[in-house]
């Protein structure tokens, strides 16, 4: 079954579709049932009331009416959108200086890793079809989840990323730590100092958020390369026995955002962005999927807000000691080189 073509044709919403890392399988859902213990739903990074995110309420979870499942790749055709304008939030000298004013910061260590994001605002001569676009996207991409939630007619929220936040089956909890990019036919820059330092913030900062929640010790396995969507990224995994009676809302509570969205420390580092000129949403924010048995949330990254006629593509990049204002802005650039095919 062509699950995307079902969703385009369905008229109730919210639509969500949902594909698993490294998974053929894939589930479609739609519409407002009565409440089950099979539900999707997200939470905002941050509260915001942008009018672009207005049709995402956060905190938010339905049970779909209607569902279905599928491993059939979709038929729909994608056509390039034509752009009339586009313009970054922040430009590159003000995040330049963004990123001068942050290492000042960790200097002076008032800071030890932050997590600078950006916006690409496409403005569109007609509004994007998102399940032709998704379509795309999943003929490209390898090693990730593919999400996209559509709660009206004039939105939709599409993030085809690589990280895991967490998933978990009884007890049970699996998670991972994912940092440093490089384009994969890049030179190799993972092993340097910088990369390696903001990696293991990363898993430092997992393991002391899990700690009270845990039963057993905390020990990720040896740091790896895992190349997905062609980027390259430093990863290592970590699975973990829960206390009893641990509830997602619990681990939500204690493990977002990572270093790897936010930065250490975690209260200096939500004072620091509050220098960003855009609302991030649901831009690395935590989307998740429950059944009766388990739960799975992903990090909302790679991805894209249609909102009637625009697009907005993010990007983010961890600045610790020794990180580069140009470097970091090529980083975010490479982030976006799967959309650039599809949308320009």
């Amino acid at each position: 079954m062509d699950l995307l073509a079902w969703l385009q044709n369905l008229p109730e919403y919210p639509k969500i579709y949902w594909k698993e890392k490294n998974s053929r399988l894939a589930f479609a859902a739609a519409g407002l049932g009565p409440p089950s213990s099979s539900s999707y739903g997200w939470r905002h990074f941050s509260p915001t009331k942008a009018p672009h995110w207005a049709d995402f309420p956060s905190p938010y979870s339905f049970s779909p009416r209607v569902s279905q499942t599928s491993a059939t790749l979709s038929s729909l055709s994608w056509t390039k959108p034509r752009i009339q304008s586009s313009a970054f939030l922040p430009t590159q000298p003000q995040w330049e200086k963004l990123v001068e004013h942050t290492l000042h910061a960790i200097a002076e260590n008032r800071l030890e890793k932050c997590v600078l994001a950006r916006e690409l605002l496409l403005n569109l001569q007609a509004p994007i079809d998102p399940w032709p676009l998704l379509s795309a996207l999943q003929k490209k991409i390898q090693n990730a989840y593919l999400i996209c939630i559509q709660p009206t007619p004039r939105s939709a929220f599409i993030s085809f990323t690589p990280e895991k936040l967490f998933s978990r089956t009884g007890n049970l909890l699996s998670t991972e730590a994912l940092a440093g990019t490089q384009i994969s036919t890049s030179h190799p820059r993972l092993s340097l100092a910088k990369y390696q330092h903001e990696f293991r913030l990363v898993e430092t900062s997992i393991k002391q958020a899990l700690s009270s929640l845990s039963s057993s010790p905390l020990s990720f396995s040896p740091p790896s390369l895992r190349t997905t969507s062609g980027l390259k990224h430093l990863h290592s995994h970590l699975t973990t026995a829960l206390l009893p009676n641990i509830s997602d809302e619990q681990i939500l509570h204690a493990l977002h955002p990572t270093a790897a969205l936010l930065g250490l420390p975690k209260s200096a580092a939500w004072n620091h962005l509050r220098l960003e000129p855009f609302d991030r949403g649901l831009y690395g924010a935590p989307l998740g999927r429950t059944t009766p048995t388990s739960s799975s949330w992903i990090v909302g990254i790679r991805s894209c807000l249609l909102f009637e006629s625009t697009a907005r593509l993010y990007s983010g990049a961890g600045l610790v000691q020794g990180s580069d204002p140009t470097t970091e802005w090529e980083e975010l650039n490479d982030k976006l080189h799967l959309w650039k095919e599809l949308l320009f």
